[in-house]
């Protein structure tokens, strides 16, 4: 059977890089959205701030719930790999 070329280092990098992304992401939205309505810069930059917090809170929502639905294996895998 042929094995994984993704080594767990990166792995687990691309994780955190996901995490991190999406969580910028859901930020810069919101930075994005605030600048369209003419806010003041005050108003972006706190509107960045919330949305970056949010945007953690989804991300770690999220990747919990994916964990509780995940195949056995991938957690098998995960588990190893630790």
């Amino acid at each position: 059977m042929v094995g994984s070329s993704i080594t767990p280092e990166d792995r687990s990098r691309a994780a955190v890089l996901f995490k991190v992304g999406f969580t910028l992401l859901v930020g810069l939205s919101a930075g994005l959205v605030s600048i369209q309505v003419d806010a003041s810069v005050e108003f972006t930059l706190s509107a960045v701030a919330v949305g970056t917090a949010i945007g953690a809170v989804l991300t770690w929502f999220t990747l919990r719930s994916i964990r509780s639905v995940q195949p056995d294996g991938l957690a098998d895998r995960r588990e190893r790999d630790r």
